[in-house]
């Protein structure tokens, strides 16, 4: 018995060695691959000077500037050529100390989704204040009107009428507006009413102003998990 106690505790050590170890070197061999990642990203940023405004754009550019180096070695030395590979080497080291240069003189990418394409990121500045009043639209794609009546602690508090089709479902909802940003919020916090039977799944609302402040639009998704779309217009 005192034998197979120390036998399964020998096995147990040296599957935990072994777990160790793998472990070990799986982390290593997950770091040395970001990091070589990070700074191939770092060094294909240095294309932003020749018009390359594109994370795709770049990592194509410096893998095409490293292929073609690389097949050029290769077909100099076949080709028996090997007088000429000082030259390529030392062509091959200004391109990447230029590349490491333009790199860090590069400006730093913009965050995904706030890119200068994105549409009213600096024109459509408007806070809470801007959401009271009537506001029809859809949402999911049936009718709906938003009213907001007041504001208060940096929201807009109103209601919101859904036109299903069993009936009207009537909504208490709660909105923030970033007026740096434009982008909108309105959160369903409560069913004031629905159809006989009917069973409404409250949601979270995320967009922006449009169109001057006369529009929102965005998507949301419901308690259930399911998402849609909505889009509104201020009444005039």
């Amino acid at each position: 018995m005192d034998e197979l106690i120390q036998v399964l505790v020998g096995l147990a050590l040296v599957i935990g060695v072994i777990y160790g170890v793998v472990y070990c070197l799986g982390f290593a061999v997950a770091y040395t691959g970001m990091t070589i990642v990070i700074l191939l990203d770092w060094l294909s940023r240095g294309f932003v000077w020749l018009g390359v405004d594109t994370p795709t754009g770049g990592w194509f550019a410096l893998g095409a500037s490293v292929g073609g180096m690389a097949g050029l070695i290769i077909g100099l030395r076949r080709s028996r050529g090997e007088c000429h590979l000082p030259k390529v080497y030392a062509g091959g080291a200004i391109v990447g100390l230029l590349a490491v240069i333009l790199s860090a003189a590069s400006p730093p990418p913009a965050p995904r989704g706030l890119s200068d394409s994105t549409p009213m990121q600096s024109a459509e500045r408007h806070g809470v204040d801007d959401l009271l009043g009537t506001w029809h639209g859809k949402h999911g794609g049936t009718p709906a009107t938003l009213c907001f009546t007041r504001t208060a602690g940096g929201a807009a508090f109103g209601t919101m009428a859904d036109r299903g089709g069993n009936g009207v479902y009537k909504l208490a909802v709660k909105a923030y507006a970033d007026s740096s940003s434009g982008r909108v919020t309105f959160i369903e916090t409560k069913v004031l009413s629905q159809p006989d039977g009917e069973g409404w799944a409250l949601g979270r609302n995320a967009g922006q102003f449009a169109d001057g402040g006369r529009r929102i639009t965005g998507t949301g998704k419901d308690s259930r998990g399911s998402t849609y779309d909505w889009s509104f217009r201020k009444a005039q």
